[in-house]
């Protein structure tokens, strides 16, 4: 029982690490609008609309583009007019870096003249809403592995360690949303490692019980008893 325990509460030490990843991930600047998130190395059309209270602007620059590391990579460029909208396009090699990017502008006639600021997000995929799959795969791996151990069988082991198998490989691959370095990475890992673990242990312990595939000793069975085998 203190063997299991301690398997469990070492399961449990995962989520801990894994929760400040989530955390930054999802952290967003909410005092700005957002226009969305791209992709990493795409272009983006950075849109700018309104009007002076009569009638469209006559001109929109874009004053600066600051990056997630704080770097202006844009200043002072005029704004195309399509219609009644303005739009500028973002190349691909200006969106390779990870996180939100804040955009400022200015709008103005003969007469009046008034900025703007959005932001948009910069992710692996394209989306912020993969955190919360990977959350959730691992969150369904913890609680079959527990499972598995809770009853001694290697039928619950198996769909555990290959969640935590494709887990970890999505993270490897694609960071938490918009973080990708080497603390994901490691995250990645340890979920890979953990899952190869867990198929091959409860593979080649199949007759003896997941228990005994890590060490702890497991109950004995009835060979009479078919429910419990």
């Amino acid at each position: 029982m203190n063997n299991k325990l301690l398997i469990v509460c070492v399961l449990s030490l995962m989520m801990l690490f894994i929760s400040p990843m989530a955390l930054a991930a999802s952290d967003q600047n909410t005092q700005i609008a957002s226009i969305g998130e791209i992709e990493q190395y795409t272009a983006i059309s950075l849109p700018q609309g309104g009007s002076n209270g009569t009638d469209s602007w006559d001109n929109c620059n874009i004053t600066s583009i600051i990056n997630p590391e704080k770097t202006i990579i844009l200043g002072m460029v005029e704004m195309t007019k399509i219609d009644m909208v303005f739009n500028y396009t973002l190349d691909a090699y200006n969106t390779s870096k990870l996180g939100t990017y804040i955009v400022n502008s200015m709008c103005y006639d003969g007469v009046n003249m008034i900025p703007g600021s959005y932001t948009f997000e910069v992710t692996t995929t394209g989306s912020t809403d993969n955190t919360k799959t990977i959350l959730l795969v691992i969150g369904m791996a913890l609680i079959m592995i527990i499972f598995a151990f809770a009853f001694d069988s290697e039928w619950f082991a198996w769909p555990s360690g290959a969640l935590f198998l494709i887990s970890g490989l999505y993270v490897i691959l694609n960071g938490f949303g918009s973080t990708q370095n080497l603390y994901s990475d490691g995250v990645g890992w340890v979920c890979l490692g953990l899952g190869l673990t867990v198929l091959f242990a409860s593979a080649f312990h199949y007759t003896g019980g997941l228990a005994s595939a890590f060490g702890v000793e497991g109950k004995e069975h009835d060979e009479y008893d078919y429910f419990n085998k």
